[in-house]
């Protein structure tokens, strides 16, 4: 499918009519039906999934601020390659009709295909992972919905001429209200202009963006603040494991062992008697008894004594939501359900 915002009048081509197509066109009704307002499903970033109002203008000053940041120009193709059921989506169909771009719109799937020039798209870390083959044409990536691993970091940074920036947002903050530009290898986000950002008493990031709301958003996501405009996020403290009284960050230790596993793997943990909660290590895929024994005999010299996992496990495959993301409390609930 192929929608043209750049023309004085909008222009649709469609041949399948395929169920998917008939949500991208339903959104785009509902986008210029004159009305405030659209309901949109939140992840649970800030809470419990649910259900919010968001208003078209938010919509509107997110898309514009991104389109100035990565200099998107009318005229230009983006690529929807991204469930439309998702604020991520959405915003993709809102960017292109805001800023005026052609959209390409396929089918969301694992692997992208990419066969003419492309100047912008979104993909989830799981669909970068599957279709290096089309970078080379297009220009500028935007990256969301999980973190992205060190592995697939490294390898972007062969293609000179693609453009790489993880997000990070939700759908309370309309999409993405900042970046890391993967190519340069950052390790902070640098929040995109209006945004004010700071920390509250449990060092998780609050969130002011004058185009939603004059309240801030509070959010569950640990952050080290750089300055006003920049931060290293941490990782999730309802993620935290309280092992003997130690208060340990999952994210913290995954970044410690990233350059030692090259497979995909969480820090969690287990119900334990006499710590509470005892550290294991599971590992997507076949068992490696290699990795396993290499890793046994050097956790010392890489964690701490309370980082150290007690078990390792190996899991043929993660639960996942739709976007990739590990569902790390449905994981956790399997391995205390098995012991």
């Amino acid at each position: 499918m192929l929608i043209d915002f750049s023309l004085p009048t909008i222009k649709i081509e469609s041949q399948n009519g395929e169920d998917w197509e008939k949500l991208i066109l339903d959104f785009l009704s509902i986008w210029l039906d004159g009305s405030e307002f659209l309901t949109v499903q939140t992840s649970g970033s800030t809470g419990n999934p649910k259900q919010i109002e968001i208003s078209k203008e938010s919509m509107k000053q997110s898309a514009i601020m991104t389109g100035s940041f990565l200099d998107l120009k009318k005229g230009d193709t983006a690529l929807l390659c991204l469930p439309i059921e998702y604020i991520a989506g959405k915003m993709m169909l809102v960017r292109a009709s805001v800023l005026g771009m052609k959209l390409i719109c396929v089918k969301s799937s694992t692997k992208v295909e990419v066969n003419q020039p492309i100047n912008f798209c979104a993909m989830t870390p799981m669909q970068i992972d599957s279709s290096f083959g089309s970078f080379k044409n297009i220009k500028k990536v935007i990256i969301g919905g999980a973190s992205l691993s060190k592995s697939i970091a490294e390898k972007l940074s062969e293609f000179k001429s693609t453009q790489f920036y993880e997000t990070y947002g939700m759908t309370e903050t309309v999409s993405h209200i900042a970046l890391k530009n993967s190519n340069k290898k950052e390790d902070y986000f640098t929040v995109l202009p209006t945004i004010k950002i700071r920390i509250d008493q449990r060092n998780c990031l609050k969130i002011l963006v004058p185009y939603i709301s004059n309240n801030e958003i509070i959010t569950n996501d640990c952050v080290e603040i750089i300055n006003e405009n920049q931060f290293v996020l941490k990782g999730r403290i309802d993620n935290i494991i309280n092992s003997g009284g130690i208060k340990i960050l999952p994210e913290s230790v995954e970044k410690k062992l990233e350059k030692y596993i090259h497979q995909n793997y969480i820090i969690s943990s287990v119900l334990d008697k006499k710590l509470g909660e005892k550290v294991v290590l599971c590992l997507e895929g076949n068992r490696n008894e290699e990795l396993e024994i290499f890793l046994k005999e050097n956790f010392k010299q890489i964690l701490n004594k309370y980082e150290i996992p007690k078990e390792i496990y190996f899991l043929e495959e993660f639960p996942r939501t739709n976007n990739g993301k590990i569902l790390r409390k449905e994981l956790k609930n399997s391995f205390n359900i098995a012991n």
